[in-house]
């Protein structure tokens, strides 16, 4: 292995390594982060083995770079099976097209889900694993293919940003170290890459020369030194910074709890996930209320109302500023005016140990008043979300609640839902045909649909076997869900909320899912306290006049009794509709068993589940890819124009372009057409026009050094410079670089750094200028 090939690739898999350490960051994004960065370090090793192989055959970033996509791609489809042809190692279009889907659904999952995302959604670690590559593939890119490493720790910086915004914890200590020494040994490797290519000596005393490997290990060494060295003392130093629980906060002070851990609960998920396992025992108060409801239970954060692939989703919410939640809201959807019922006054704030950008309120919510922050209901589902960038904590509110008043006789003779309602509320993925065997059998005996809806509650409550637990199932998405129908029967709330109302889905029946709490777990009168072991979830069906109905599937030792309207007494009339507002019938209050606490609800999008996190990291390295390339191809041009060549006249000829892209850039005049003397003596005069260059005879000294040997290579037939000749030419280029720099404006030399026009110019016309001169002077 030669020295050029040893560098080569040691920088290319410093670069890789590099990359894949930063998106193990990631780690806490999914329940089994391993489905991602062992397949990412796999992909992080085809890129740097073919960059390097590309670089060691001198081929040029442009011509790698669609290489290692090709590679990449190629081994992705086979991965993921995209097509069976040929084993999946030709990717067709139904292939691509396949893992393009993949990747979506991963996206969507990545942005619609709290973290860490279930092990159900396969399709997220795909989604990792793709964005993965493409950290990989701009740092190989800005640091091996441009050859500008410094540039390569902004990819690294975004990836290592993204956990930090999405996920409670800060940067892993090990992600932390391994970044910092990768992007300093990746620096050593690089400039070290560099200097042996100018034949510059190195500190390796003691190694054999001959040894490139060796050679390399002895260059590395200063470099790891030098990185632990400042990462040990960033850590210490991080150790006194006043963030959470510093090193210098007293326990129990500050938000701790006594022993230094402060706890706190986010609720900016609002999914039920099927297969979550999140247990928690903290019993953090989250909620208190004053109100003077004779039943203040299940109070709601906001509503599921789509099934995407394994879990309940909420559709795009519409958060209007004209939708501004101050004042009356509207109408409870389906509910008849007139209806009659009981209001309640209540008074609630939020824990400042509560993110959540969904306020907890009854259901239907009449007249709100908000005291901090910008909230907004979706005229369609009533729930109330937040909108400003950080949602405030420790909010203050007051509302009027009214609750309806119905009978089972009268839900038993509501009219059929409207076929809007029909449509998009009775949608549902393929469900194993068990489970939809299961549902028609045990409503058969259920002639409408409020008689069906009750058949389903009472087969999951008490019925059909089921026992209410918060250890976690086996299995995942619909194939664990058929099995606890079947077989498994134990569960916790979200999977009895989520298959009842899938169930009902099936039977035709418009059903959803909706979060929030059960029962508030301390009371004092009229004082209540919701905490984090209220969270709870439940189905509701529609029914025309009355809107959304709640019904309780899960089993009593956790909720209690279930609803008075669902304990299938349909004799009872419905009430009148008379002018003044009657009490409710109400269901007993549920016990204080351990709720479970295992609901995350999720942030609101405002018009669309569009992924917004990956577009604007998309966009934001784009344009930084934008923004550095044209400063990474002159510094790569430079490079190689700099480099000494097999040819003493095209090695001159390098040096001489370099002067005179170096004046393009800077807006000073070469006159291509004109002898090197000539060029010469006008960019001198150019350059000592200016108050801020130097003006010794040594610098005007170098540069006709420089123009002599010029003219030698041009028109001499026997042209054997010896090393002396090129240094100075090398020394006459460097010096005059920096005074061009310093005889033009500062906004001149930003252009000449950031926009090169050399880049545009083209060598073209200066190869002919100097035929046509050289021809010219022989004759």
């Amino acid at each position: 292995m030669t020295e050029r090939t040893a560098f080569t690739l040691a920088g290319s898999l410093v670069a890789a390594v590099l990359g894949w350490v930063a998106i193990c960051s990631w780690r806490g994004l999914v329940e089994h982060p391993a489905q991602f960065s062992g397949p990412a370090l796999v992909a992080a090793l085809l890129i740097a083995l073919v960059g390097s192989a590309g670089r060691v055959l001198r081929l040029r970033w442009y011509a790698v770079l669609p290489l290692q996509l090709v590679v990449v791609t190629v081994w992705f489809h086979h991965r993921q099976r995209a097509d069976d042809l040929l084993g999946g190692w030709v990717p067709t279009p139904h292939g691509l097209a396949e893992l393009f889907g993949q990747v979506r659904d991963g996206a969507e999952a990545i942005n619609s889900y709290g973290a860490p995302v279930s092990a159900s959604f396969v399709d997220a670690p795909v989604y990792l694993i793709a964005v993965g590559a493409g950290v990989v593939l701009l740092v190989d890119l800005l640091a091996c293919g441009l050859r500008h490493p410094a540039w390569a720790g902004l990819p690294v910086l975004v990836a290592v940003t993204i956990p930090i915004s999405v996920l409670d914890g800060g940067l892993p200590v090990p992600v932390y170290v391994g970044t910092a020494l990768g992007f300093a040994l990746l620096l050593a490797v690089l400039e070290a890459d560099r200097a042996m290519a100018w034949g510059l000596a190195s500190d390796t005393r003691g190694v054999n020369k001959d040894d490139p490997v060796l050679r390399l290990g002895a260059l590395g060494a200063p470099a790891l030194g030098i990185g632990a060295a400042t990462t040990a003392a960033a850590l210490v130093l991080s150790l006194g910074v006043p963030v959470g629980d510093g090193f210098f906060r007293e326990s129990g002070k500050g938000g701790g709890t006594g022993s230094g851990e402060a706890k706190s609960v986010s609720l900016t998920n609002p999914l039920v996930n099927l297969r979550r396992d999140l247990v928690r025992n903290d019993h953090l108060p989250l909620l208190d209320a004053t109100t003077d409801a004779s039943d203040p239970t299940y109070v709601r954060l906001t509503v599921l109302d789509r099934f995407r692939k394994d879990a309940w989703v909420p559709s795009p919410r519409s958060l209007e500023a004209a939708d501004a939640a101050d004042g009356r809201l509207p109408e409870p959807e389906g509910l008849s005016p007139g209806r009659p019922g009981s209001s309640s006054s209540w008074d609630l704030v939020t824990s400042r140990a509560f993110r959540t950008t969904w306020l907890p309120t009854p259901y239907s919510t009449r007249t709100i008043s908000i005291d901090d922050g910008d909230w907004r209901y979706d005229p369609n589902f009533l729930d109330i979300a937040n909108v400003d960038d950080t949602p405030p904590t420790g909010v203050g509110y007051r509302l009027t609640a009214f609750t309806p008043a119905f009978s089972s006789a009268a839900l038993d003779q509501a009219p059929a839902p409207p076929p809007d309602v029909l449509e998009t509320m009775t949608a549902t993925p393929d469900l194993p045909k068990v489970v939809t065997d299961i549902a028609t059998e045990i409503t058969a005996a259920g002639k409408t649909q409020y008689a069906k809806a009750v058949l389903l509650q009472d087969w999951f409550r008490s019925k059909g076997g089921f026992t209410y637990s918060l250890a976690p199932a086996a299995g995942e998405g619909l194939e664990q869900l058929a099995r606890f129908v079947t077989t498994d029967k134990v569960g916790y709330c979200e999977q009895f909320a989520a298959t009842m109302a899938l169930m009902a889905r099936s039977l035709g029946i418009p059903a959803r899912v909706v979060v929030g709490f059960l029962s508030p777990s301390e009371s004092s009168g009229t004082d209540l306290t919701y905490t984090s072991d209220d969270l709870h979830a439940w189905p509701e069906i529609y029914f025309r006049g009355y809107g959304w109905v709640r019904f309780e599937p899960t089993p009593s030792t956790r909720t209690g009794s279930a609803p008075n309207w669902t304990r299938g007494n349909v004799d009872r009339p419905d009430p009148a509709l008379p002018t003044t507002t009657q009490a409710p019938e109400t269901s007993a209050p549920a016990p204080t068993a351990k709720p479970d606490a295992e609901v995350d609800p999720v942030e609101p999008t405002r018009s669309t589940s569009t992924p917004v996190l990956p577009i604007a990291v998309g966009a934001l390295l784009l344009l930084l890819v934008a923004a550095v390339t044209p400063r990474a191809l002159r510094n790569r041009q430079r490079m190689r124009r700099l480099d000494p060549k097999a040819d003493p006249r095209a090695d001159v000829e390098g040096l001489w372009d370099e002067l005179r892209a170096t004046c393009l850039d800077h807006g000073i005049a070469w006159p291509e057409t004109r002898s090197p003397q000539m060029i010469a003596d006008l960019v001198a005069d150019r350059v000592f026009r200016s108050d801020t260059s130097s003006r010794t005879a040594e610098d005007r000294a170098v540069l006709e050094t420089l123009v002599r040997l010029v003219e030698r290579a041009r028109y001499q037939e026997r042209f054997e410079p010896d090393e002396l000749d090129r240094l100075e030419a090398l020394e006459a280029v460097g010096r005059w670089s920096d005074l061009i720099e310093l005889a033009v404006t500062t906004r001149q030399a930003r252009l000449a750094a950031w926009a090169p026009r050399s880049l545009f110019a083209g060598a073209g016309r200066a190869v002919a200028a100097r035929n046509e001169n050289s021809l010219s002077d022989l004759r």
